[in-house]
């Protein structure tokens, strides 16, 4: 099952019931917080440029596609329980406000998430901008604006 709600003005968005949710777009909102944890058939996900500071992606043990860049995330702790997230897909975490809170644990979730879908160019603005990854293609770092 496929949900597509792009661009919508979307403030809240419930998901809770939708285990059988495959593919989920709800970009360009004004999402703070999705959870997507009981959508344990998610594969791919695309929350790009809404306003999230919460993203729980914890039982969505089947996302490999994930779509989250500008926003306002801070952390990255649950999703590296997901050990599928970037197996045979990408991830897309560019342009969030990761390291702000607890920068030596983003450190480590981002050296976890890259051990397993491939090593990054460690640059020093690293943190700041983010990665994103495409498979059999190399890691690029984004600047920051």
């Amino acid at each position: 099952m496929e949900l597509h709600c792009r661009s919508n003005k979307l403030t809240h968005l419930d998901v809770s019931n939708k285990s059988i949710l495959t593919h989920l777009g709800c970009s360009q909102n004004h999402l703070i917080s999705l959870d997507v944890s009981n959508a344990t058939s998610l594969y791919w996900l695309d929350c790009h440029d809404n306003r999230l500071k919460h993203l729980n992606v914890t039982g969505a043990s089947e996302l490999s596609h994930l779509f989250c860049n500008i926003n306002q995330l801070t952390s990255l702790a649950n999703f590296v329980t997901n050990e599928n997230l970037g197996s045979d897909g990408s991830v897309d975490i560019r342009y969030n406000y990761l390291g702000s809170e607890y920068p030596e644990a983003v450190k480590r979730d981002i050296q976890i998430l890259t051990e397993r879908i491939g090593e990054p160019s460690f640059q020093k603005d690293f943190l700041e901008a983010g990665f994103a990854y495409e498979p059999q293609k190399e890691m690029k770092m984004i600047p920051p604006d």
